[in-house]
């Protein structure tokens, strides 16, 4: 009977002990924290995991966008066979290293504009807490695109590509050329100079080599010095002489007169000397084997009108090319004058047109000084061009010159507003950036 009663109190005291522990919710958090930290864990982990995909994805379209400037720089040098070199080499110098299911793709655009260049990356990422779920790489793609945009307009190009001051702004000159920037294409150290007292104003100085400011020169330049970039393409490089007839006139020669002559072949050049009064009739003056001269106390006009003006084109028949001959503007001259802007017109915007084939070294003086008003384009892409020209605003609608080097030796003013209305084609400046 004893042992009843104690089994039947040791059951009681058992009962009431498990009442108790199943009362009992202390540990019961902790138990659930235990559980729950795995996914707990595995999920923060995949929130740094996607962070460091999106810290890949920015480093790469660094590297992307800086490819794609690199390439545009070599589109705007005209190196279209280093485009893809030079793209791959700057994205490797931002981090960037094609294989192993990485990728670099180069793609240039040259037509219809100036260009572009489309770079696209994809890097294969290996997966950390996300490789629970899926095993294979994950692949960031990027892709950028840079191009070569017209920024600006030159009025003064010098053409050759290795010369020493290939532009040359010397002595006390004073050259005002607002929204201008005057550019050289010589690769030379020296590419461009402006020394001595000489006094620059011009929106840029734009050099393929370097520029040398020596002196005690005053230079204002909004656009700053733009050193070693890329050569500014030739407006006129398309442009050839027609055919035309045999002479209509021979080593003619005015002075001492008042007249009107008409355009022809002027062969052995045309001189208008001291007291001649002349007016030019509209189109085009070819001069065959000699010079064009334009001497003190001599007017010149063109009795031009709307979208009529003249050309003088200077060139030979024969085969020696040293024949071809030159422009000469003498200090004192009264020459005022305008290249045609009827867009129908052969020679539209140039009012001088020297043979690009021309071997004569001789530089073409246009020194007529303030009572020279010369509106289109001069163009003397073979021979050296002087310049000490215009040094009123009023001047003209529109100057460019362009030649093979080119000096500025007096005060000069070159007005670049009216160009389109005068036909003249823009030298033009180019820049990169990107684009997307």
């Amino acid at each position: 009977m004893s042992m009843l009663k104690t089994l039947s109190h040791s059951s009681t005291r058992i009962r009431r002990l498990l009442i108790a522990l199943a009362g009992d919710q202390r540990g019961i958090g902790a138990v659930g924290m235990a559980l729950a930290l795995p996914a707990l864990v595995g999920s923060a982990g995949i929130g740094v995991e996607v962070g460091m995909w999106y810290l890949e994805k920015r480093n790469l379209q660094v590297a992307a966008d800086a490819s794609a400037v690199a390439g545009a720089f070599e589109l705007a040098r005209s190196n279209e066979a280093s485009i893809t070199a030079a793209a791959t080499a700057q994205a490797a110098k931002n981090g960037f290293v094609a294989g192993d299911g990485s990728t670099i793709s180069v793609t240039p655009n040259t037509s219809g504009g100036s260009g572009t260049v489309r770079v696209q990356l994809q890097k294969s990422v290996p997966r950390l807490f996300s490789a629970i779920f899926l095993e294979e790489n994950v692949t960031v793609s990027v892709e950028a695109s840079a191009g070569v945009q017209i920024s600006g307009d030159a009025c003064v190009l010098a053409l050759d590509s290795s010369l020493t001051k290939a532009l040359d702004i010397q002595g006390s000159t004073f050259v005002d050329m607002p929204n201008c920037t005057l550019a050289a294409n010589s690769n030379n150290a020296v590419a461009i100079a402006v020394s001595g007292s000489a006094s620059l104003s011009a929106a840029s100085l734009w050099s393929r080599g370097g520029v040398d400011t020596g002196g005690s020169a005053a230079i204002t330049l909004p656009g700053g010095i733009l050193d070693n970039v890329w050569t500014l393409a030739d407006p006129y490089s398309a442009l050839s002489i027609p055919a035309f007839g045999s002479c209509d006139f021979n080593n003619q020669s005015y002075a001492n007169e008042t007249t009107t002559i008409s355009p022809g072949v002027y062969c052995g050049g045309i001189t208008f000397g001291a007291n001649a009064n002349i007016t030019l009739m509209p189109g085009t003056y070819y001069i065959v084997d000699g010079d064009v001269t334009m001497n003190a106390q001599s007017v010149v006009r063109c009795n031009c009108n709307g979208d009529d003006g003249v050309t003088f084109v200077l060139t030979t028949k024969s085969s020696n090319m040293s024949k071809i001959g030159r422009v000469r503007i003498n200090g004192g001259a009264d020459v005022q004058l305008a290249a045609p802007s009827d867009p129908n017109e052969h020679f539209v915007g140039v009012l001088f047109y020297q043979d690009r084939r021309a071997t004569n070294t001789q530089a073409n003086k246009l020194n007529g000084g303030s009572a020279m008003t010369l509106t289109g384009a001069i163009y003397t892409p073979a021979q050296p061009s002087e310049w000490n020209g215009n040094n009123s605003s009023s001047a003209s609608n529109c100057t460019r010159l362009i030649a093979r080097t080119i000096t500025f030796i007096g005060n000069s003013y070159f007005n670049n507003a009216g160009c389109p209305a005068a036909g003249v084609k823009p030298i033009e400046v180019t820049s990169v950036r990107v684009l997307s």
